[in-house]
Order: C-alpha cells, then structure tokens, then sequence
C-alpha cells in the first residue's frame, strides 16, 4: 500500500497530510530564522523526519504506559554532553511514555539527549542552534510535580524571550 511502512503502518505523512505539511513548512521556516522550536512526541517524530533523519518501522510495545499521563513510567539516561543535561543537572529521569514508534536514524547535526534502558531515543537536540528539541515523551504532563520537567519549560521561555 502507498504510504505505508514496511510494517504496514501508515507514515507520518499518511496518518495526516495536511497537518503533516503544513507542521513541516512552519518547522522549516522557524528553522530559517533561528527560532526556538520544541518537538514533543509526534513533533519530536516529525522533527526527525523533517531534518533528516526516519523513524523505524519496528513497532514497540513495552514504552507504553497504561496509568495516568501525569505519572512517570520509566527511566531515560540523559546525555552528559547535551544541553539538556546542563538544564536538568541529572544524569537519570523518570519520564512518562506513550510512544509505539521510535528513531531509527538521528538528523545530521543532532545529538541524543536521552535514551530509556532498552536504548529507544527519547530526547535529541541540535548542536549550534539555540534551542531545537525534542522529546519522545511528554514532560508538558509532568512539569507540575516534575523539577526536571519544569526546567526544560522553563528553559524553552527563557530561549523565546531572548528572540529579537
């Protein structure tokens, strides 16, 4: 079938193509003008995309949580090299998930921030760029009660502030 995987899943672009190109314009030209941009779960999954990277076509099952968004699932090993590391000051994070896709091939240019135990990405970010980042899981759920999840946003306000 066109637009399918090889799996058999529809493609990003297939689930839904005119939110699809339009994200992917507004991505690229936020892009241009060096503008913050912050990619959570499928804008995490179309930022690989857009940038150049794919998804796998291998489904996974066990980074699925089935309690509440606001709780946490699952460690991630956050990168000692990465930004987010130097925000977050935490080499582990208890992140919740509902993803059943995962990076198969990381854009040139970006680094992983994160990965879980069994090695799915779970964060990247561009390296020489402001701030461009994202996460496969969804710290907008737990930034209440998470510190980690907290800073991250807060980290995003402060890039978009200092946009002239």
């Amino acid at each position: 079938v066109k637009g399918q995987s090889s799996a058999g899943r529809l493609t990003l672009r297939e689930q839904q193509p005119v939110r699809y190109d339009f994200e992917a314009a507004l991505m690229k030209k936020a892009y241009e003008r060096r503008l913050p941009i912050l990619g959570i779960c499928r804008g995490f999954q179309m930022m690989l995309e857009v940038f150049g990277g794919s998804l796998s076509d291998e489904t996974i099952e066990n980074n699925k949580q089935n309690i509440p968004s606001t709780e946490p699932w699952h460690l991630v090993e956050v990168n000692k090299d990465s930004k987010l590391y130097e925000i977050i000051g935490n080499e582990v994070w208890n992140v919740n998930s509902f993803h059943v896709q995962k990076a198969e091939k990381i854009p040139e240019g970006f680094i992983v921030s994160a990965t879980s135990k069994d090695g799915v990405v779970e964060a990247i970010e561009l390296k020489n760029y402001p701030f461009l980042v994202g996460f496969q899981f969804h710290p907008e759920a737990l930034y209440l009660k998470d510190k980690a999840s907290s800073k991250v946003f807060e980290w995003f306000i402060q890039e978009v502030k200092a946009v002239k």
